[in-house]
């Protein structure tokens, strides 16, 4: 129904900021807390729920009640609907909706405090912040460490295990073993100054090329860990952030590349293309989740001397030990 919308256009926008490939985690945060709040406003505030330009039209109910609706505005004032032989009161439907909306998007992410340490993993936290003579202030150490301490805490320690029951009592009620720490804080402690120096370096460097136009295949994101890594040296010293960089990978709004990738093989392997198998779906997929190339720019030259020099052909063998016919 139309009270409906509001609630629907906030959850559309927030999730198109998820989508976003390089999408920076304070950005997420401020979409997130926004989105909510509205929510908040909306549908749940005593003071401003149902309110406003956004259920200005809601007047227009004014009229329903005719034996043929579902709908009918009650004798406290309150629209109604018929479920099961009881009018229900839509607003109070509504408050219900948007306090479950609020309630599962709490559960999907990290507590508020973790998503603001996981900054620690992108290259605009590092690049610092723009001061009047356009120059870049670098990040405050003390910041530094409380993000880091913050993280040591909450990927660094065991978690009881959730519960398997469809019904059960919630975490740890079963016999699970603890689920085991994701990061190490002895080795996050120790590459801490290795990793801050590397981290301010690589993003200057991945900000300058940005600036330049230049366009990473993967975006700036993996740009920046994969030229922090590209020294074997350096990866090594900093191997436990960069484990707090897949993690952040995985946890924070631009990962939705496997939901991507899911809805491509659904679409490459529909009822008329049934019968690929794994290795020619594989093949498909990476080809247009790559997006490297067009058919207009493809090097089918290199690809096909590639392809000829690994292929067993007869006509490929040496002079001379092709066998006899």
């Amino acid at each position: 129904m139309y009270a409906e919308i509001p609630l629907l256009s906030l959850l559309q926008a927030f999730i198109c900021q998820c989508q976003q490939r390089d999408g920076y985690v304070a950005s997420l945060l401020y979409a997130l807390d926004r989105t909510m709040k509205r929510i908040n406003e909306l549908y749940i505030s005593p003071d401003t729920a149902f309110t406003g330009e956004a259920f200005a039209e809601m007047e227009a109910f004014l009229d329903v009640g005719t034996e043929r609706s579902s709908l009918l505005w009650t004798d406290e004032g309150h629209l109604a609907r018929l479920v099961d032989g009881e009018w229900l009161d839509v607003k109070q439907q509504l408050t219900g909706i948007a306090e479950a909306v609020l309630e599962d998007l709490a559960r999907r992410f990290p507590p508020v405090p973790v998503l603001e340490a996981l900054e620690l993993a992108y290259p605009e936290y590092w690049r610092g912040t723009l001061q009047l003579d356009g120059s870049y202030k670098g990040p405050d150490a003390d910041d530094f460490r409380l993000k880091a301490s913050t993280l040591q805490r909450y990927f660094g320690t065991t978690k009881p295990a959730p519960s398997i029951n469809a019904f059960g009592a919630g975490a740890g009620g079963g016999s699970e073993p603890p689920l085991q720490p994701l990061l190490d804080v002895e080795k996050l402690t120790q590459q801490r100054l290795v990793f801050a120096s590397e981290a301010q370096q690589q993003a200057a460097i991945t900000f300058t090329e940005l600036e330049k136009g230049t366009q990473f295949r993967d975006g700036h994101y993996s740009a920046f860990w994969s030229g922090l890594t590209r020294m074997p040296y350096i990866a090594d010293s900093c191997s436990e952030w960069v484990r707090l960089g897949k993690l952040a990978a995985t946890l924070v709004p631009g990962a939705v590349e496997a939901e991507r990738i899911f809805s491509t093989m659904s679409f490459i392997k529909n009822k008329q293309r049934n019968r690929l198998e794994q290795q020619h779906l594989s093949v498909a997929v990476r080809l247009m989740v790559q997006d490297w190339y067009t058919v207009s720019d493809f090097p089918y030259d290199r690809a096909i001397a590639k392809w000829r020099s690994i292929a067993n052909h007869r006509w490929a063998e040496p002079a001379g030990q092709a066998k006899k016919q």
